[in-house]
């Protein structure tokens, strides 16, 4: 009798030895189906699309032009600084231009002044060599009519020149070479003109919401325009179509997956609400390191009213690895306990591949392991 209740001990140990075991290693299916696994928190902060600053590079005048806070058009002028030195500006070249229409009229004037003269010269110079002419002819002094002949080739070359100078192309060229260099003293001015324009001009680089930081409180305002100190942030323009989440690279996360898996969550409001996330881009950063670079999450279409609200500020961004297909997600808490041996030896994987010989781990988190649904045999 002793025996057979040794023999119904053991059997009952090992029921129960058994039943821990099943108990001990959950099922899988226990366990609930997500396409995502938390991986860390870092910080970033919510952009628009595009934004620009506009900070003046010196003490000046500035006029604002568009309304503030209103949606702009790309190239659309928004505000004008030192407006009263860009009117001289205008009015100089205007000026200039007139003064080029008259001074063309001018040159004008002065060929045909020019031609006139040459005619007039070349008439002289015909009537002395008609002259000499028939002196050579009349003359039997043959030592005069040598010297008679040497003036006569002298006023043929002089006759020739001056015929030159009164050709069509000679005079066309004259005219040509005077309103060139007058052309060229305007196109100057208008360079001039361009440049300035563009320096006072502050129109919007992109499509956008154009807002104002001036105030008369704060800024001396003169008339329509604000007196700013070099150095003054004046405006903003930004593009809150598209919203992004940006964070550095200083994460390890970063380094050890695949950016176009990762997406980020923001938490934002007493309600707890979220804004999702996905994987746009990166983007170098100003510090000169070695890569050193942003990632870039763009905002889901449905959260942009959200993002509008967190524009700029810092925020706490998880950061998730997400999946094609759902996978269990597995707190290790659950199964840290059940073999620590092999956990202590082969790791989580070397664990899964224990407990789970028919599914493989396709990510670890801080708290959680991903395990693929689908039988792997």
């Amino acid at each position: 009798m002793k025996t057979i209740g040794k023999i119904i001990n053991f059997g009952v140990l090992v029921y129960f030895i058994g039943l821990a075991k099943i108990l001990a290693q959950p099922s899988l299916d226990s366990f609930p189906q997500k396409q995502e696994i938390w991986l860390a928190i870092v910080k970033g902060k919510v952009e628009a699309k595009n934004s620009v600053e506009f900070i003046n590079a010196g003490d000046t005048h500035i006029n604002i032009v568009m309304e503030p806070d209103s949606q702009t058009k790309k190239g659309q002028l928004l505000a004008i600084l030192d407006q009263e030195q860009l009117e001289l500006e205008d009015r100089s070249l205007k000026l200039a231009e007139k003064q080029f229409e008259l001074s063309v009229e001018d040159a004008e004037e002065t060929i045909e002044t020019y031609v006139h003269s040459i005619l007039t010269e070349l008439s002289k110079l015909e009537q002395s060599q008609y002259q000499i002419n028939h002196s050579v002819e009349s003359t039997s002094d043959s030592i005069i009519k040598g010297k008679l002949k040497k003036i006569q080739a002298s006023l043929s070359q002089k006759l020739s020149k001056k015929e030159k100078k009164i050709s069509p192309d000679a005079i066309e060229n004259k005219r040509l070479i005077a309103v060139e260099e007058l052309t060229i003293t305007l196109e100057k001015k208008q360079k001039e003109y361009a440049a300035a324009k563009r320096r006072s001009e502050v129109t919007a680089p992109f499509e956008g919401v154009f807002s104002v930081y001036l105030n008369p409180i704060d800024h001396e305002k003169e008339g329509d325009s604000y007196w700013i100190p070099s150095g003054t942030k004046y405006a903003k323009i930004e593009n809150n179509s598209e919203f992004y989440v940006t964070v550095g690279n200083r994460s390890p996360i970063f380094s050890s997956h695949s950016s176009a898996t990762l997406s980020a969550k923001i938490i934002v409001g007493p309600n707890r609400q979220i804004i999702d996330a996905i994987f746009h881009s990166k983007r170098d950063t100003p510090l000169p390191a070695p890569n050193n670079y942003e990632f870039l999450f763009l905002v889901a279409e449905e959260d942009i009213e959200l993002a509008k609200h967190s524009n700029g500020a810092t925020r706490a961004v998880h950061i998730y690895q997400t999946f094609d297909q759902p996978v269990y997600i597995v707190p290790k808490q659950s199964l840290f306990s059940i073999a620590p041996a092999i956990l202590k030896k082969a790791g989580w994987k070397g664990l899964i591949n224990h407990l789970y010989p028919d599914h493989k781990v396709v990510g670890i988190g801080p708290q959680s392991i991903a395990i693929s649904v689908e039988n792997e045999h």
